[in-house]
């Protein structure tokens, strides 16, 4: 079997998903191939695709300089391997120079020439700046030339030389982006240099800076492979030749005028469901980097399978510049004017034209412990600035931020203004503004806005200043009025008012509601509380508490959305919810469900000191695969009916040796909940990572643990396990490989879980393993009738079996502690994610055998949903586990809960390399033979290739991400 090494990008795995699909017509498959048909090329190349005699440099060659012969040269290799595909077709060519390279000037006498082809191989003589303004306009006014009076079928090569590829690279793909031109890098090749060949003829520096014969052919298969590097973003070429409804699932095209809506309670892009598989852009934690190496960064999404980024307490990036007197004005950007907001447009426009949405949260600066500006005030105006802008002082040392639009019209008056700003702001490298802009599919009012738990449950209210506890006990009177007109109506519904209190007076205090806050349950990244709130006030109040609570929810709900819809295309379509949420509290959940959709967050934690026997072998760490199949934070409880639920944030603590299922949890839940995706927090750390300049750098940093910022162990853009399970949990739950559950029960909460507070404001812990059994056997919908007395349930599982039958082929089993796993045997998909006691796994059809660890997590997936002997694409990831060498982690030492505990518990964070258990397999199969396959290794190189028997072997010391089969016939 020979070993080909070749930088692979998300390009490539794009184009390999979509061609390799049934039901493309013959003719929309050739339109894609830039040689189809062609008989004369056009070459605008320099010296590396000719040079002629130098006699200072010994150089007698006329032909590509450096290769050892002319049919050496990468010209003639291209020329060559196309005259052996298609014998029939006579190819030639011409070899042109610009007048002037090394200011990319000079091309008018080359709009003269014929051709069916031109490649232009340009760049390393290049002597200017590297901005858009002097090497990108000139390079591709070129283009629009040449595809004006020559042809349109253009191939643009990148610079040999690494230090030109780094600088000027992404002009040339955004040139070749704009003009739906093919791109193509050779950069990777660089170590091919003919002086580094064994034997070199040549002396001259200058001349063994050039490709030798092996990076001759290398360049030159390159470039014959452009139809599978052809960039995501041609989409108008696609648009010619295809249909959306012949793309896989998960791929949409982003188009001009179309927008993310709700069809069928499913979010839906031009007609076709949009499963959302994502990350979270955290800042100010360091996701905005450098153009160049946000370039990479979204190949690398790309080839995770990522079609959505989600911005977390992003007001940072909107609201920068310094002296500020309001907080809600957006600075404008220019194109490669360095800001926080302009490295943000810049990876908006470039995810964009790799069809990745965002997923956009309007969340006021206060959730960074910033207070809100005197100036704000100054929005409506009033006699109380100054007394405003002193509880604001207050509020800045207590957090309760979030709550205030919904009770203080100033605040609100700034959150809505912010809104705006935010989505008039028009980014220079889009030319729109982010209202009308179709690459934005989910908007959120606020992030992890709990109010109802928060102020009734949560001692909030007892917290504020009473500047902000008298405009809530306004809102309150307004609203006692409204629903009850008179203080006789009001004593005849409660029972009995406390001394004093009057409608008229509007003085009904805002009562009853917790004093202090009495934490629950595992707080994770939030908390719940206890429900019990001690009052002898009557129960009736407690009921208008709760009821006023969600009036003013959604009176604010609907403003906002009124108020921000009216400014473009797109915010007048694509669906805006109030916020998310998690835990046990029904309220909440009740009140964050107002929305177009309902969203919640999980976040998974294995260090559970307390809750394992110190002799257990697993210990300190929690094996959920032990348990009946769960989500911490009762996410599998709470999914909304009749609207698209998603998960915006999820992620699991480092260190976790069994960190693979989490994932697989997270996608089983969707595919059997029906749920419309998930977004993992988060991506990326500058304080943890430094400059992330080249693939091989995301190999190369410690992976992130708790300390300074304690979610650092939830920092995964260099986790190579975790990534490769997300990967392929991605591809099980967008394959369409298994069915959702067709008869899901109904829970109907009524108003004892809705208004009474207490126990049943929570959900019935008492309950929950035959809860938790129903819904992942037979699925679960939850919706909130306040009409309704009493909590409708459904007849549950009451089967203690440690057993559960998901679906037609989804098992899971933990009748044995440490030997308990989770199974799939579908046509399309073979998942094993669990303790290995036998060192082999058998499936219907496939057998896995040779696996060298005693938990591993091993996935064979049909992306495009058809069985595997028909499938044309097919994902294998093989994963055990990854920890940093030297990691010293004491739980013994945790004293706080959760990621505080992690920063007590992490003495030394390690050092590299980075420990990565892989695993070894051989994979058995009749749907294997005569399949291409190819390595990927985590630099995103292909380190072997070949063609299967009916047998794949992997060993341990393959550096295997993740494994790609195609169609036999490729």
């Amino acid at each position: 079997m020979n070993t080909i090494l070749k930088t692979i990008t998300a390009i490539t795995l794009f184009t390999f998903a979509l061609f390799t699909n049934t039901g493309f017509a013959e003719d929309a498959s050739q339109k894609q191939n830039p040689f189809a048909n062609v008989k004369h090329i056009l070459i605008i190349g320099n010296s590396i695709s000719h040079h002629g005699p130098v006699k200072k440099r010994n150089w007698t060659g006329k032909w590509g300089m450096a290769a050892s012969a002319e049919d050496k040269d990468y010209v003639h290799v291209l020329l060559a391997e196309l005259d052996r595909r298609d014998p029939d077709i006579k190819h030639t060519y011409t070899i042109k120079r610009i007048q002037n390279e090394a200011a990319m000037t000079g091309h008018d006498h080359l709009l003269k020439e014929k051709a069916d082809l031109i490649i232009i191989e340009l760049g390393d003589n290049y002597r200017g700046k590297a901005t858009a303004d002097e090497f990108q306009k000139p390079y591709e006014q070129m283009l629009i030339d040449l595809k004006k009076h020559v042809t349109d079928n253009i191939i643009c090569v990148g610079p040999w030389g690494l230090g030109k590829h780094l600088k000027i690279s992404p002009f040339i793909k955004d040139a070749a982006h704009n003009q739906d031109a093919y791109f193509v890098q050779i950069a990777q090749h660089g170590h091919l240099q003919a002086g580094r060949e064994p034997n070199c003829p040549f002396s001259d520096d200058g001349v063994r800076w050039h490709p030798g014969d092996e990076g001759m052919k290398q360049i030159a298969l390159t470039i014959l492979a452009a139809k599978d590097t052809r960039l995501v973003s041609r989409t108008n070429q696609i648009r010619k030749n295809m249909t959306l409804a012949q793309l896989p699932v998960d791929e949409h095209i982003i188009q001009d005028g179309k927008f993310v809506t709700i069809q069928d309670k499913h979010l839906t892009y031009d007609g076709k469901r949009l499963k959302v598989w994502g990350v979270n852009f955290c800042h100010p934690y360091g996701n905005l980097r450098d153009h160049q190496q946000s370039d990479l960064m979204l190949e690398r999404l790309k080839i995770l399978g990522v079609n959505t980024i989600r911005l977390n307490l992003d007001a940072p990036i909107w609201l920068s510049g310094e002296n500020r007197t309001n907080s809600y004005t957006v600075p404008a950007t220019q194109k490669n004017v360095d800001s926080k907001l302009e490295r943000f447009d810049y990876v908006f426009a470039q995810a964009k034209k790799q069809n990745i949405f965002f997923w956009f949260t309007f969340d006021r600066p206060g959730t960074m412990n910033r207070p809100y500006l005197p100036d704000d005030y100054d929005l409506l105006g009033g006699p109380n600035k100054k007394a405003w802008a002193q509880a604001i002082a207050q509020l800045s040392k207590m957090g309760g931020y979030k709550m205030l639009p919904y009770f203080d019209d100033h605040a609100y008056a700034t959150h809505v203004a912010y809104a705006k700003a935010v989505l008039n702001h028009v980014n220079p490298y889009t030319g729109k503004r982010y209202a009308d802009d179709e690459a934005i599919a989910l908007h959120e009012i606020g992030n992890e806005n709990r109010l109802a738990l928060e102020l009734i449950y949560g001692g909030l209210y007892a917290r504020l200043p009473q500047y902000f506890q008298d405009r809530i006990t306004e809102k309150f009177n307004a609203w006692l009025k409204h629903t009850y007109h008179s203080d006789a109506a009001l004593h005849k519904a409660w029972g009995k008012l406390q001394k004093g209190e009057s409608l008229s007076m509007a003085n009904i205090a805002f009562a009853p509601v917790a004093l202090d806050a009495h934490e629950k349950t595992e707080a994770g990244a939030t908390t719940d509380y206890d429900a019990n709130i001690q009052s002898d006030l009557p129960r009736k109040r407690l009921h208008d508490v709760h009821r006023f609570i969600y009036a003013r929810i959604s009176d604010h709900y609907q403003r906002f959305t009124a108020d921000v819809r009216a400014l473009g295309k797109g915010i007048a379509q694509v669906p805006i919810n109030i916020s998310g949420g998690a835990g046990e509290n029904i309220p909440m959940h009740a009140s964050l469900s107002m929305g177009d959709f309902y969203c919640f967050g999980n976040y998974g934690f294995a260090t559970r000191q307390n809750e394992i026997a110190k002799d257990d072998p697993n210990y300190p760490f929690v094996s959920r695969l032990n348990q009946m199949p769960m989500l911490e934070r009762h996410g599998d409880l709470f999914t909304v009916a009749g609207k698209p639920n998603l998960f915006y944030e999820v992620g699991d603590h480092r260190p976790n040796p069994f960190k693979t299922y989490y994932p697989l949890r997270i996608a089983l839940n969707c595919i059997n909940q029906d749920w419309d995706g998930a977004c993992f927090f988060q991506w990326d750390n500058y304080t943890s990572y430094g400059d992330l300049k080249k693939h091989a750098d995301y190999g190369n940093r410690l992976l992130p643990m708790a300390g300074g910022y304690p979610n650092a162990g939830l920092v995964m853009a260099n986790d190579e396990v975790k990534l490769a399970a997300i990967k392929s949990a991605g591809a099980l739950y967008k394959s369409g490989a298994l069915d959702r559950a067709e008869a899901p029960l109904a829970l109907i909460y009524g108003a004892d879980a809705l208004l009474e507070g207490g126990e049943q404001a929570n959900i019935d812990l008492k309950h929950i393993t035959e809860l938790r059994r129903s819904s992942w056997q037979q699925g679960l919908r939850v919706s909130y009738d306040i009409t309704r007395h009493q909590t409708l349930w459904p007849k549950l599982d009451k089967s203690t079996e440690r057993i559960l039958q998901m679906g037609s082929f989804t098992t899971f089993n933990w009748q044995n502690h440490n030997q308990s796993f989770v199974k799939i045997d579908a046509p399309a998909a073979k998942v094993y994610c669990g303790f290995i006691t036998k060192p082999t796994v058998v499936f219907k059809n496939t057998t896995v055998t040779g696996i060298n660890r005693n938990f591993a997590s091993i996935s064979i997936i049909a992306e495009d949903g058809l069985p595997l002997d028909q499938s044309k694409q097919i994902l294998i990831t093989l994963l055990g586990n990854s920890q940093n060498m030297g990691l010293k982690f004491k739980p013994d030492r945790m004293t706080k809960k959760w990621r505080l505990g992690l920063v007590q518990a992490v003495v030394d964070k390690g050092h590299l390399p980075i420990d990565i258990k892989r695993l070894a397999v051989h994979i058995q199969g009749d749907w294997l033979k005569d399949r291409k396959f190819e390595m990927v290794n985590f630099k995103h190189e292909i380190f072997k290739s070949g063609t299967c028997d009916d047998v794949l072997a992997v060993s341990a010391d393959d550096p295997v991400f993740f494994i790609t089969l195609g169609d036999k016939d490729r």
